[in-house]
């Protein structure tokens, strides 16, 4: 079972189809190990973990839950205590609230022990878990109407660009009537849940691989999408950097005037930053402005450790005092 494979059988927050045959969910997990695409990250998995168990005390001692390197907005269960969740999913998850409730679900899935035979039995569970995880989330004090706003934006971001092959399923859940249905439970007269900076910092790697692999996809529409929002936790000159990569590769109009700027603003804001002088100079050197281009590369070379980045620089160095060679 490949990544693909992996999505294909997968959908957003529910539970692939094993019947009563826990030999088949044993060798789904052991594939998905031997492909590679586990993420090693212990101190995350741990959190996501004490998350989850704060919602069901339940599965304390059996529950395993582990981020898969995946851009798409998936999570699942196998039905026997581990759970998975994409890389892509943290990249759309503005507030820990959000992320209880994608657990909660999780976790409802478990407490259950879905194990549907068939897509219209799949359904069913994924609106029995949604109760649950609503329920629970109430018992615990965390606001529903954090799950609520990321399922519209979820259902927003489909509206844009659709589904891929590799993220639909057969038991994907409808996300508007799960919208209307966290919808109808919001009760705002809830205490507000606080956001802790500790978990942005946990899962800021698995951002980045995120959008490492969106840029290798050249989603690049998509990805200017998740970055430009103003409330996405994931801030910082990181997130910075990665949209003013985005703006750049995407080039449509105004796109490298916002690049540039963003560029111009880290650089002012942290000069250690070598990528934003490698960004600068390669719109630079697009707008045929080669003596600035040639400064920028240097002041990269100067900081920069990367071998390969140091490379195409050293190359388009070289290339430019060519140029200027009488």
């Amino acid at each position: 079972m490949n990544l693909r494979a992996l999505a294909l059988c997968a959908c957003l927050c529910s539970t692939p189809c094993f019947g009563d045959r826990p030999a088949e969910a044993e060798e789904a997990a052991l594939r998905i190990e031997r492909v590679g695409a586990i993420i090693e990250a212990p101190e995350l998995s741990q959190y996501l973990e004490s998350l989850t168990l704060r919602i069901f005390p339940e599965l304390s001692g059996s529950l395993t839950i582990k981020v898969v390197a995946h851009p798409s907005a998936n999570a699942f269960s196998l039905g026997d205590e581990r759970i998975y969740i994409h890389s892509g999913l943290f990249l759309r998850v503005h507030h820990e609230a959000e992320l209880a409730a994608i657990l909660a679900h999780e976790g409802a899935h478990l407490w259950h022990r879905h194990e549907p035979e068939n897509a219209n039995e799949a359904l069913q569970n994924e609106v029995e878990a949604d109760r649950t995880a609503l329920a629970r989330l109430r018992s615990t004090g965390i606001p529903v109407h954090y799950g609520a706003g990321l399922f519209q934006r979820l259902m927003q971001e489909r509206e844009t660009f659709g589904f891929r092959r590799w993220e639909a399923a057969v038991t994907h859940p409808d996300l508007d009537d799960r919208s209307r249905r966290w919808l109808g439970a919001d009760e705002r007269s809830q205490s507000q849940w606080e956001n802790p900076s500790d978990w942005w910092q946990l899962s800021s790697s698995v951002c980045e691989l995120t959008v490492q692999q969106m840029l290798d996809r050249q989603d690049y529409e998509r990805l200017v999408f998740l970055l430009d929002q103003e409330d996405l936790g994931w801030a910082g000159a990181v997130r910075d950097l990665a949209l003013a990569q985005a703006l750049q590769a995407r080039n449509t109009p105004g796109d490298r005037k916002r690049a540039a700027a963003i560029y111009a603003r880290l650089i002012e804001k942290d000069q250690g930053l070598p990528e934003a002088f490698s960004g600068q100079a390669r719109l630079f050197l697009r707008s045929g402005r080669l003596r600035e281009a040639n400064l920028a590369f240097r002041r990269y070379l100067e900081r920069s450790t990367d071998p390969q980045g140091r490379r195409w620089a050293e190359y388009y160095v070289a290339w430019l005092e060519s140029q200027a060679s009488p």
